[in-house]
């Protein structure tokens, strides 16, 4: 593999020997944007069929070990290009977030599947082109802007060199802290948020992330505890958006959150007179509050 243009944030890389690819990956060399290095892997891997596919991953390297309180929102896009001159080239959206302070690996990278046959044009004389064009925002609060900075914050061992004024403004927690306790010192301990949780009360999310599911509930409860509207206006955008999560489910994150938009949403949702009896035999409905109870209610006289 070898890099073929690198142009701004576009990069173009030629990757060989595609049908030797087992269940070893190839890795390109390191590249540098901003503070991080990053590195494109491709994998080989079964469809839904048990046909190979071929996997393409952008991923920064985890070996940047001093590097690990950032912050960075990619967007932009994904290629895999056609090399026959015919037909589109493959391509996803990238819109990820990726933090320095993740352990797992694999939690920040965006992949794409594409099944290879010698028709497609993807594939020509054994070697396939992946093109990523990007941009990146990023939020250093290493000890590299501890000049710019008057708090340091610990969490988990790890040191944030952040502003007192920036945090109050984010955080009713902060707030409360710095301007109504007049705190004064330089250098802050917190036992109760992980690094990943700072990292949201720190940069809002501009899309949702693909561990946000699993941490949903330390997001919540983050939110509530240090008083972070930006945080809770993404974990009721998520609600929202997952069509997977069951309706009830949604509505017990309303009545213990106050999710009033994700309440609307789901009683807007309600298409049925059957679909309303479903979730008054569920056990959990006797025990919403009056005022949902009500409101679901309603929606089913709306119906006749």
């Amino acid at each position: 593999m070898h890099p073929i243009v690198c142009n701004g944030n576009k990069l173009k890389w030629k990757f060989d020997n595609i049908k030797n690819l087992g269940e070893d990956r190839f890795s390109s060399d390191k590249f540098t944007i901003g503070p991080v290095d990053w590195v494109i892997d491709i994998s080989a891997g079964p469809n839904n069929n048990n046909v190979k596919c071929l996997v393409i991953w952008l991923r920064y390297d985890s070996a940047n070990k001093d590097q690990h309180n950032w912050v960075c929102d990619a967007r932009g896009k994904f290629k895999l290009l056609k090399q026959n001159g015919l037909g589109k080239h493959e391509v996803e959206d990238l819109e990820i977030r990726y933090q320095g302070v993740r352990e797992i690996w694999g939690a920040d990278m965006l992949q794409m599947r594409k099944v290879l046959d010698s028709s497609s044009g993807f594939m020509i004389e054994d070697s396939v082109v992946v093109e990523i064009e990007f941009n990146f925002k990023y939020h250093d609060f290493s000890k590299n802007v501890e000049n710019f900075t008057d708090i340091k914050i610990n969490v988990q061992d790890t040191d944030f060199y952040l502003n007192k004024g920036v945090l109050s403004s984010k955080s009713e927690y902060f707030y409360d802290l710095f301007v109504n306790n007049k705190y004064t010192e330089t250098s802050k301990k917190l036992e109760d948020v992980t690094a990943e949780e700072l990292c949201c009360i720190l940069v809002s999310y501009p899309c949702v992330d693909p561990l946000f599911e699993k941490f949903l509930d330390d997001y919540i409860e983050t939110a509530n505890t240090y008083g972070v509207p930006s945080l809770h206006d993404t974990c009721e955008k998520y609600l929202i958006s997952n069509n997977n999560m069951e309706i009830m489910d949604k509505i017990k994150y309303v009545e213990d959150n106050g999710y009033e938009k994700v309440l609307e949403d789901c009683i807007e949702k309600l298409k049925s007179p059957v679909e309303i009896k479903k979730l008054h035999t569920d056990p959990r409905f006797d025990k919403l509050k009056d005022d949902i109870k009500l409101k679901i209610m309603n929606r089913l006289l709306d119906m006749f």
